[in-house]
C-alpha cells in the first residue's frame, strides 16, 4: 500500500513577546488533511537542534525557550509515522515580556481642540515600542506623539478633537500584548469647561544700561522678579498667555569721586505668544510687558546731589525658551530690551535673566 503525503506549508503566525511568556500563544501553522501529526525540529542560534519531536496538534508551544533568536521547520507524519518533506527553516524570535505598570499621570484634564503639551506619564517597563492609547467605551485613541524617556517615565503631547469630549482610561501596551491600566485616568472637556493653569516663576537677571545713563553705570548684577502667567484656554488659545510680573534692578557706580545710584522697581502687565517645538518639551516665548515704573535716581551732577524719586512708564520686549525637565517643572532663559520713559528722557536697558518656575 503506498502512502501519499502531502507537503506541509508552514505559516509563521506570532512569535513575540508573548511566545515567551504567555501558554496562550504559540507556533502555529496550517493543517495538513489526512497527517495524523508533525514532526517539528527548533534549532538555535548556533544551529544546534534543540528540539525534534512529534506532535498531534498544528501548535507548539514554546513557553519554555529563552529569549533568543530561533528557526523551525516542519514535516507532516501519517498515521504509519512515515515523515514528509520538511519545510524550509523558518526564523522567529523569543524575546522576554515585559509587564507595563501604569501609576500616574501629570494631568487629568484636556480641553478639546486645545494642545496639550509635557504631560508626564510614570510608570514601570516603559518601551520605545510601548503603545499609549485611551480607552472608554470600546473606543480606544492613539497617543502617537510619545517619547519615552526611560523605563519608568514617558512625555505625551496630545491634542483631542471636540468630538473625543468625555472620560477615558490610560492604558499602555508593550509588546506580546501585556498591558496597564490607569482607570478613569483622562477626562476631555470643552475648553470654556476646563480648568484654569497657572505659571508662577522667578528670575535673576543681569542688566546693562543704554540711553543716557551709560556715562554713569556700568552693567548691574543686582536684578531679579517674580512672574505670574495664565493661557487663555478657555477662549480656545493655548499659545497666548497674560502675564503680570514685578521687576527690580539697581545700578550703582563707586568706582570714582562721584557716586551715583539708580533704581527701579516695575510692575507690568502683558501678554505672552508661546511657539512650541514639536520634537522637545521646549516653547519659545515671545513677549510683550508695560505698566509703571517707581525710579529713584541719585546724580552727583543732578540739583545738590540728593535722591530723586518719580513713577514713570516703561515698555519691554522679550524673548526666551522655555524648557521642562518634568512634568510641572520648567527653566527659562530670557533676553528682553527695555524703555523707562525717566522725567522726559528714555532710559534703557537690556536684560539677560535666568528664571526657573512650576505650572499649577
Amino acid at each position: 500500500m503506498t502512502v501519499r503525503v502531502k507537503m506541509l506549508i508552514a505559516i509563521f503566525f506570532l512569535i513575540s513577546v508573548n511566545a515567551y511568556a504567555e501558554t496562550g500563544h504559540k507556533l502555529t501553522w496550517q493543517s495538513v488533511e489526512g497527517a495524523a501529526g508533525y514532526y517539528i525540529e527548533i534549532k538555535d542560534s548556533g544551529d544546534a537542534i534543540i528540539i525534534a519531536e512529534i506532535v498531534t496538534g498544528n501548535s507548539y508551544d514554546i513557553i519554555k525557550l529563552q529569549p533568543g533568536e530561533y528557526q523551525f521547520r516542519i514535516a507532516s507524519v501519517n498515521i504509519l509515522g512515515q515523515r514528509g518533506q520538511s519545510t524550509d527553516w523558518i526564523e522567529f524570535t523569543v524575546e522576554k515580556l515585559f509587564v507595563p505598570v501604569l501609576k500616574s499621570v501629570s494631568r487629568s484634564q484636556f480641553a478639546a481642540s486645545i494642545s496639550s503639551r509635557n504631560i508626564v506619564i510614570r510608570g514601570e517597563n516603559f518601551k520605545v515600542t510601548s503603545r499609549f492609547l485611551l480607552r472608554s467605551k470600546g473606543r480606544e485613541i492613539e497617543l502617537s506623539d510619545v517619547d519615552v524617556r526611560s523605563d519608568n517615565e514617558a512625555i505625551i503631547n496630545f491634542q483631542p478633537e471636540k468630538s473625543d469630549l468625555g472620560r477615558y482610561d490610560l492604558v499602555v501596551i508593550n509588546r506580546g500584548d501585556a498591558e496597564s491600566v490607569l482607570k478613569d485616568a483622562i477626562v476631555i472637556v470643552k475648553p470654556e469647561e476646563a480648568e484654569t493653569v497657572y505659571f508662577l516663576g522667578g528670575f535673576y537677571s543681569v542688566n546693562m544700561p543704554a540711553g543716557d545713563f551709560p556715562q554713569y553705570f556700568g552693567t548691574s548684577f543686582t536684578g531679579g522678579g517674580l512672574f505670574i502667567q495664565t493661557p487663555l484656554t478657555g477662549f480656545g488659545y493655548d499659545n497666548i498667555m497674560i502675564e503680570a510680573e514685578i521687576d527690580a534692578a539697581r545700578y550703582s557706580n563707586t568706582a570714582d569721586t562721584r557716586p551715583c545710584s539708580l533704581t527701579y522697581v516695575t510692575f507690568g502687565l502683558g501678554v505672552d505668544y508661546l511657539c512650541h517645538v514639536d520634537f522637545a518639551p521646549v516653547e519659545f516665548i515671545l513677549k510683550l510687558i508695560t505698566g509703571p515704573s517707581y525710579t529713584i535716581l541719585k546724580l552727583d551732577e543732578s540739583s545738590t546731589g540728593k535722591e530723586k524719586s518719580s513713577i514713570d512708564w516703561f515698555v519691554m520686549f522679550g524673548a526666551g525658551a522655555r524648557y521642562y525637565p518634568g512634568a510641572d517643572f520648567f527653566i527659562e532663559p530670557s533676553y528682553s530690551l527695555k524703555a523707562v520713559l525717566y522725567t522726559g528722557i528714555y532710559f534703557y536697558d537690556s536684560r539677560v535673566s535666568f528664571a526657573c518656575g512650576t505650572r499649577f
